[in-house]
């Protein structure tokens, strides 16, 4: 979705789903981004403190870890387009896909310490 549009409930939009969309795409812009993507969406979701999305990310995840890897994928994150050549975009779809597999890695292990002091209990 490109930054710029409204996101109303009378499009579908729940009224926390609008305030949602309005904040990933104020976050699109901070990061001088044209587009409101699903990294947006994840760090506005990391950025609530409260909420059932909340409650499940501090089940499984490291917030503060998450928020930190994300803002540098976006920080690093050209505009769809503007990099000067294949090369550039290569490395940075390396760079993303790096982030995200240490972020499932972490995911991961959290979990597994989840299940354990479950399984203590």
């Amino acid at each position: 979705m490109s930054t710029g549009e409204t996101y109303e409930p009378s499009m579908g939009f729940s009224p926390q789903a609008a305030r949602l969309m309005r904040r990933a795409e104020e976050a699109a812009r901070r990061f001088g981004q044209r587009a409101v993507c699903a990294e947006h969406l994840l760090l506005e979701l990391l950025r609530e403190e409260y909420g059932p999305a909340s409650q499940v990310i501090d089940l499984f995840a490291d917030r503060a870890t998450m928020l930190d890897m994300l803002e540098s994928a976006l920080k690093a994150k050209p505009f769809v387009g503007d990099a000067e050549t294949k090369g550039q975009r290569f490395e940075e779809a390396r760079r993303v896909h790096d982030a995200q597999k240490c972020q499932a890695e972490e995911e991961r292990r959290l979990f597994r310490e989840w299940l354990a002091a479950r399984a203590d209990k």
